[in-house]
C-alpha cells in the first residue's frame, strides 16, 4: 500500500466542545444565527477545529464534514463584498478576515485528509474504498478555495497546501480512482467532478502567476478552467520532444509545477507531467478571433467578462501557460529608499510641483481644477474599474490631498523594482494601477511604473512588483472635443523610450480614453492642442496608455 503524505492536525483534547452525532449536529447548524456571519463562522472554527483532533470513524466524519459545507459556504459569501473594493496593502482587520477565511477552509480540508488518512489505515471495508473519491474530491476542493482566497488577497498561501495536493492525488491514483466521477452541487445543478479535474485545475490555476493578475481576476481563471480542464493532461511520461505547454509535477514539493526542462531525468517513478499544449492552442485561437472582432460572449469560454478584460485575462494565460514570457534582464541588489504615490491623479499633481493646470484655451470651459476630478476609492486611491463590469469615465469625486509613502528597494533591472514595505503603509493600490517613483538622487523627478504582482509577507510586510514604463512624465490635462460639458482629465505626457521601441504616450484613468476618439490636450505652458488616440499601448483595471496623433482642422 502506498504512503500517504498529507499533514493533519495532531489529536489533542480541545477547550471547545462539539457535537459529534449527525442529528444534533445537524440541528446545532441550522440553529446558527442568519444575521450575525461573524459569530456564525467563528462557532463553525471552533467545532471545524474541535472534531479535527478527535478520534473519530471516517464513515462518521464524513457524514459531519457534509453538514458543515452550506453553512461554511454562507458565512464565507456574506464576508466577500468586504472585499470587492479594497485597495492594497490590505488594512490590519481585513488582512486578518482573509486569513481567518483560509483557516475556514483549512480546516475543512483537515476533516476530509482525516477520512482519507482513516482509509489508507482500513482500507479493505468495501464503504471505506467508496468514500476514498468523494474526500479527496473535497479536500482539494477545499485546498483550492485556500489558494483562491490566498491569491484573491495577494497573501502567501499556507505552508504544505501545494505538498497536500499532490499527497491526495498521489494516493487516489496509487488506487484507480482518481478519475471516477464524485457529484457536486454548484450554481449549475448536480453535477460530476473527477479527483484529476480537480487537482488539473489547482496546478494551472497555480501555473497561471495568480499574484500578477488583477483584483479578483484569479476567481474568473479558476471558472475557466473549469470549463476547459479536460484539455490538459497529466501522465507518467516526462521525456518530451516540445515542452511547450507542459510543466513538471514533483509530489514532494510544496509549489505548483515549474515549466518542464528538456534534459530532466525520467528515472524518477513520482513525478508527473501536466500537459497543457492542447489549451495554449485553443487560447491562441480565442485570441485571434477576438482580434478579428468576436465578442466574447461567442466564444463560450464558460465565464461572462467584456470583450476587452476577457482578451487581457486570455492573452495573460496564453504568456504563462506558452511560457513566452522571461526576465530579460538581471536583478541587481540594491538598499535603498524610494518615495512612492499611487494612481495618475496624484503623479500629475506631484510632477505639477503641486500647482495644478488651468484649462485656458479649451474652449470656454471653467478652470481645470485637478480634485475635481479621478480619485479615491478610499484615503485618495485612483478610482478602480472592474474589468468584468461595463465602465464609463471615472465619476468626479473631491480628493483634497494626495500621499507620497516610502518603501525599500530591494533590487532592481533596467525595467523594474523590487519594492517592499514592513510597516502600515498609508498609500494603497492594486495590481494594475500606475505608480510615481522618487528617489533621493532625483528630488522632483517621477519614474512612471505599473504594479504587476503584489504578495504579502510576514503578518505587516508586503512586496511589490513594480515595472518602470517610463522616467519622467510631464503633467497634461485632457477633455474631450465636442462636448462643452465634459470634465477635464489629469493626465500625463510620457517621453519615448527608445531602448523599448516605445514612442511618447498619454496615460489617463480607465475610462477616459477612446481610441479614434478626439481630445483637447492643455500641457503646463497652457498651450492646447487638438489630439487623436491613435492606438493603446497598455490597459488594465484603472489606468490606459494610448499614442495620441494631433488633429490638423
Amino acid at each position: 500500500m502506498t504512503e500517504l503524505v498529507v499533514s493533519v492536525p495532531a489529536k489533542r483534547v480541545s477547550a471547545w466542545s462539539v457535537e459529534t452525532n449527525p442529528k444534533y449536529a445537524r440541528a446545532w447548524l441550522a440553529s446558527l444565527s442568519p444575521v450575525d456571519n461573524s459569530e456564525s463562522a467563528r462557532e463553525l472554527y471552533q467545532s471545524l477545529f474541535a472534531l479535527n483532533r478527535m478520534d473519530l470513524d471516517a464513515a462518521q466524519r464524513f457524514e459531519l464534514m457534509g453538514l458543515y459545507r452550506v453553512p461554511l459556504q454562507e458565512a464565507v459569501a456574506s464576508f466577500q463584498p468586504l472585499f470587492s473594493r479594497v485597495s492594497f496593502p490590505m488594512p490590519v482587520k481585513l488582512r486578518q478576515l482573509a486569513e481567518f477565511i483560509c483557516q475556514l477552509h483549512l480546516e475543512m480540508a483537515h476533516g476530509y485528509k482525516l477520512c482519507v488518512q482513516d482509509i489508507s489505515k482500513h482500507w479493505f471495508p468495501w464503504r471505506r474504498r467508496q468514500l476514498l473519491a468523494p474526500c479527496t474530491e473535497r479536500a482539494l476542493r477545499h485546498l483550492g478555495e485556500v489558494m483562491l482566497q490566498s491569491y484573491r488577497s495577494y497573501l502567501p498561501h499556507p505552508a504544505g497546501v501545494w505538498r497536500d495536493a499532490h499527497g491526495l492525488y498521489r494516493f487516489a491514483e496509487h488506487y484507480g480512482r482518481e478519475k471516477e466521477t464524485v457529484k457536486i452541487e454548484d450554481e449549475g445543478g448536480i453535477t460530476g467532478v473527477s479527483v484529476s479535474q480537480r487537482y488539473r485545475r489547482l496546478l494551472m490555476l497555480g501555473i497561471a502567476n495568480p499574484y500578477q493578475m488583477p483584483f479578483n481576476e484569479c476567481q474568473t481563471v479558476y471558472r475557466f478552467l473549469g470549463r476547459w480542464i479536460e484539455q490538459v493532461g497529466l501522465d507518467r511520461m516526462v521525456m518530451r520532444a516540445d515542452s511547450t505547454g507542459c510543466f513538471l509535477i514533483d509530489p514532494t514539493t510544496d509549489a505548483p509545477p515549474p515549466a518542464l526542462g528538456r534534459a530532466v531525468s525520467s528515472t524518477n517513478t513520482d513525478l508527473r507531467v501536466l500537459d497543457a499544449s492542447e489549451l495554449v492552442r485553443t487560447l491562441h485561437v480565442f485570441l485571434r478571433r477576438l482580434e478579428r472582432g468576436e465578442a466574447a460572449a461567442d466564444l463560450q469560454l464558460g465565464v461572462d467578462c467584456l470583450d476587452s478584460a476577457c482578451h487581457d485575462m486570455l492573452q495573460r494565460l496564453h504568456r504563462g501557460y506558452a511560457q513566452t514570457t522571461s526576465r530579460r534582464h538581471s536583478r541587481i541588489k540594491r538598499h535603498e529608499t524610494v518615495s512612492v504615490c499611487a494612481g495618475v491623479a496624484a503623479m500629475h499633481f506631484f510632477v505639477s510641483d503641486l500647482k495644478p493646470l488651468t484649462g485656458a484655451g479649451v474652449g470656454a470651459d471653467a478652470p481645470f481644477r485637478l480634485d475635481d476630478v479621478s480619485a479615491a476609492l478610499e484615503k485618495n486611491d485612483e478610482a478602480y474599474v472592474a474589468l468584468d463590469e461595463p465602465h464609463d469615465a471615472p465619476a468626479p469625486v473631491r480628493s483634497d490631498t494626495y500621499r507620497i509613502d516610502r518603501w525599500q528597494v530591494h533590487d532592481v533591472s533596467p525595467q523594474g523594482l523590487l519594492l517592499s514595505q514592513d510597516g502600515e503603509p498609508s498609500v494603497r493600490f492594486r495590481v494594475g494601477d500606475a505608480l510615481g517613483v522618487q528617489r533621493s538622487n532625483t528630488v522632483g523627478q517621477w519614474s512612471v511604473g505599473i504594479v504587476r504582482w503584489f504578495r504579502a509577507q510576514g503578518t505587516k510586510g508586503v512586496e511589490v512588483g513594480v515595472e518602470l514604463i517610463s522616467p519622467d512624465a510631464a503633467p497634461v490635462s485632457l477633455r474631450a472635443a465636442g462636448d462643452s460639458e465634459a470634465v477635464a482629465a489629469p493626465a500625463l505626457m510620457l517621453p519615448p523610450v527608445e531602448a523599448a521601441h516605445r514612442p511618447a504616450s498619454v496615460l489617463a484613468p480607465r475610462g477616459v480614453l477612446l481610441v479614434g476618439k478626439d481630445f483637447f490636450l492643455t500641457a503646463r505652458d497652457r498651450t492646447v492642442r487638438r489630439v487623436r488616440i491613435l492606438d493603446a499601448i497598455e490597459r488594465t483595471g484603472s489606468i490606459e496608455q494610448v499614442i495620441v496623433g494631433n488633429v490638423i482642422d
